[in-house]
């Protein structure tokens, strides 16, 4: 019989595993019904009873479909609170009534509850976007004068921050503000030596009060910020903002924009370690793609790219271009690496699993990210990712990643394509590892391991490549399962590698994972048809097309 201690550790484990896969679920609270053991640990247990995920979402009533209930789960938190003793609180606060709405009592009581134990709290979150003080002026009387163990602070709505002026939060370490215009004048909040803050909601005539702040903030390691700038400001100046602003601890940085002006405003006076992860991402909206300017994009990359190899010596090793896109939009992420270092074992991630093409797993982090997002009618992405790449230093470039990238016919757009043979051949000549991910990586496979366009010097274009990872590829269609139906990319595939064996341009080592319509009898014909007992060929077994009939979520 497991010790009452270690049970409780198993029970935590499982309660952190369910809130990640579903914050606002209390479904874990069904390890009190398994034994009486067990539920005597549990209920005894104040750490298992810390978590509190409030949300006022309501029903509706069977009986009249224009009345509403609250939700059962309300009822739970008065007793969590309870048997959660004097444990420090991690706690989530959704409140999403309007003045139109009445609010019942009993749900009310709670929310006060829980704002009032802010002094009690590890984390703390609240959402509610329908915040006005003049409508809610009893709130502020429940905001603690101190909370001396608050960690992490997360606002969401208009006028929050306010409400904790007169809070002193001594040990406070990570803060979210959305919006974070209306915080500026809440100084309480950004005292104390913060190290992750996260912004939201950033106009242009923000960026003085923002930079007054980040002055104030040398400690921080990591800084997001979200703009919200109209498109009209790809145009404007900043003449009167601070000349600069020193974060010598910083990390990482990530900027989000919809235009290519403001968020280089906004750089250009942050004085940051030569060794900070940066990354840009911009969204591209309306049909403006005046401010698809690679010109703009590529000097404070490079410059970035001078300051850290004077730094640290470093070049850049690795590049993944990965164009994802879902119903509305399309993207394409360029991500710059340092390392040699490759793992491709890790599973996509929920990011990439939200999108139609996946990413290419990659288990590392980039140094330099730049992300381009777009309406799903435009295609300017990938052009301007090609002619940003051709800008940047790869000659000790030594592995390429390349996700999919699908126009609407199902196939690889051909300019793109041979704008990538182009920068490969041109830009790349040390490169040894090359990945391709996504279903429609056939085509890749003939373009990228075939020999270049000079037939007089009849040179393979990547002449060094000793090691190809195809990820996610379609070797059969769903609707040829059988192993005897012929495959087209293993025949094209082993063609290809057995020509470089045979001139000299040997592919040493082929990796493939998650793959459809891939059989071991494949791999012994593959084996065969190389005949060579050095040549290492590797199969996770994985079928990609029986992994989405297993598990439907995938989809």
């Amino acid at each position: 019989m497991l010790p009452v201690e270690i049970l409780v550790e198993i029970f935590d484990v499982y309660i952190l595993s369910a809130i990640y896969e579903e914050r606002y679920s209390y479904s874990w609270i069904r390890i009190t019904h398994v034994c009486h053991r067990w539920r005597v640990v549990a209920m005894t247990a104040p750490l298992l009873w810390s978590r509190i995920y409030f949300d006022n979402v309501v029903k509706h009533n069977p009986a009249n479909d224009l009345e509403k209930d609250p939700s059962g789960l309300n009822t739970c938190v008065p007793e969590m609170l309870a048997r959660s003793r004097n444990t420090l609180l991690d706690v989530y606060i959704c409140f999403y009534y309007s003045r139109s709405t009445p609010r019942p009592s009993e749900t009310w009581s709670i929310y006060q509850t829980l704002i009032s134990s802010l002094s009690r709290a590890h984390t703390f979150t609240i959402i509610r976007h329908d915040y006005r003080p003049e409508d809610d002026t009893w709130l502020q009387d429940h905001i603690p004068s101190k909370a001396p163990h608050l960690v992490s602070l997360a606002l969401s709505g208009r006028n929050l921050p306010a409400l904790f002026a007169q809070c002193d939060m001594p040990v406070l370490r990570e803060l979210h503000v959305s919006p974070a215009k209306d915080a500026w004048s809440t100084s309480c909040i950004f005292q104390g030596p913060l190290t992750r803050l996260r912004l939201y909601e950033i106009e242009d005539n923000d960026f003085s009060a923002l930079l007054s702040t980040l002055k104030a903030l040398p400690s921080l390691e990591e800084l997001t910020i979200w703009g919200d700038c109209p498109e009209w400001s790809a145009a404007k100046t900043y003449p009167d903002l601070l000349d600069s602003v020193s974060l010598p601890r910083l990390k990482s940085l990530e900027l989000v924009f919809e235009d290519s002006n403001s968020w280089l405003a906004l750089y250009q006076r942050l004085r940051l370690p030569p060794t900070t992860m940066f990354t840009l991402h911009v969204y591209v909206v309306h049909m403006n793609t005046t401010v698809l300017r690679c010109d703009q994009f590529a000097p404070t990359f490079l410059s970035m790219l001078e300051s850290f190899t004077a730094h640290s010596g470093r070049r850049i090793r690795g590049v993944a271009y990965r164009p994802t896109s879902d119903a509305l939009r399309t993207s394409t992420g360029v991500e710059l690496y340092t390392t040699d270092i490759l793992d491709w074992r890790r599973t996509p991630s929920s990011e990439d699993l939200d999108s139609v093409s996946y990413s290419t797993p990659l288990h590392l982090r980039p140094q330099f990210h730049l992300k381009l997002e777009c309406d799903h009618a435009l295609s300017p992405c990938p052009p301007i990712f090609l002619q940003f790449l051709h800008a940047l230093p790869l000659s000790e470039t030594t592995w390429l990643c390349i996700g999919d990238i699908e126009d609407e016919s199902g196939g690889y757009p051909g300019p793109c394509e041979e704008e990538l043979r182009t920068l490969i051949e041109a830009k790349m000549p040390a490169l040894t590892t090359v990945c391709l991910g996504g279903g429609q990586t056939a085509e890749m496979v003939a373009a990228l391991l075939s020999r270049t366009d000079d037939p007089e010097e009849g040179k393979f274009l990547i002449p060094h490549l000793t090691t190809l990872y195809l990820y996610n590829a379609s070797f059969r269609f769903p609707e040829a399962r059988a192993e005897e139906d012929p495959s087209e990319l293993k025949d094209d595939l082993m063609k290809i590698l057995v020509d470089r064996a045979n001139a000299d341009a040997y592919i040493q080592r082929l990796v493939l994972l998650e793959c459809s319509g891939l059989w071991e009898q494949d791999l012994v014909d593959m084996r065969e048809t190389m005949g060579r007992t050095d040549w290492i060929l590797e199969w996770d077994g994985v079928d990609a097309f029986d992994a989405l009939l297993v598990n439907p979520s995938y989809l």
